[in-house]
């Protein structure tokens, strides 16, 4: 088993492929702390059988790294570390072709049935993750939108990233707010940062 970890953290990724190693010796494990340096990897070297990346990198989020990852390497298996538990960005991460969502609260012993679940061609999610209130349920437009509100982005740059009007972003922004839960945008970032 071959598993390549992308964390910005370096001592999460380091704890990590402690934890994978000790759970299988055989077990390879590299880590990176960021999409391009994992990029990179992937180029130079044979693929892993494996990609766990975190959501919030330096250089990307985990969402576009996932989108970016299936274009190269369809048949790479890659599934998404955070310690968010957002489900609308669960169900977009899953959307763009991730294999799980791993919370990175996991016990030791639940995170390697999970990987092992993924490396069997399953997916991993924890089933709270997956269900959202029917009011809290993002459209596609919203969805799109609130990755780059997560972000911290205006509404202008939305607006020219999604090729939309800044007043359609604001009616968008007004809502997402409204079924996120979120006092303002500022507090919608944090919590999904």
């Amino acid at each position: 088993m071959r598993i390549l970890i992308a964390d910005d953290h370096a001592m999460f990724g380091s704890a990590l492929h402690y934890l994978l190693q000790a759970s299988d010796p055989d077990c390879v494990v590299k880590a990176v702390t960021s999409v391009a340096q994992l990029l990179g990897l992937l180029k130079t070297e044979a693929l892993p059988d494996l990609v766990l990346l975190d959501y919030s990198m330096p250089d990307t989020d985990g969402i576009r790294a996932v989108a970016q990852l299936r274009e190269l390497y369809p048949d790479l298996p890659v599934a998404i570390l955070s310690g968010h538990t957002d489900n609308v960005l669960v169900k977009s991460a899953l959307d763009k072709g991730a294999r799980g969502w791993i919370p990175k609260n996991l016990t030791p012993k639940t995170l390697i049935h999970a990987l092992r679940l993924i490396l069997d061609g399953e997916r991993f999610v924890p089933p709270e993750l997956l269900v959202a209130p029917a009011e809290r349920v993002l459209s596609e437009r919203e969805g799109e939108v609130a990755l780059l509100l997560a972000e911290g982005k205006s509404d202008k740059i939305i607006a020219d990233r999604l090729g939309i009007e800044p007043s359609t972003v604001k009616v968008h922004v007004r809502r997402i707010l409204q079924k996120s839960g979120a006092t303002n945008r500022a507090h919608f970032a944090a919590l999904n940062r």
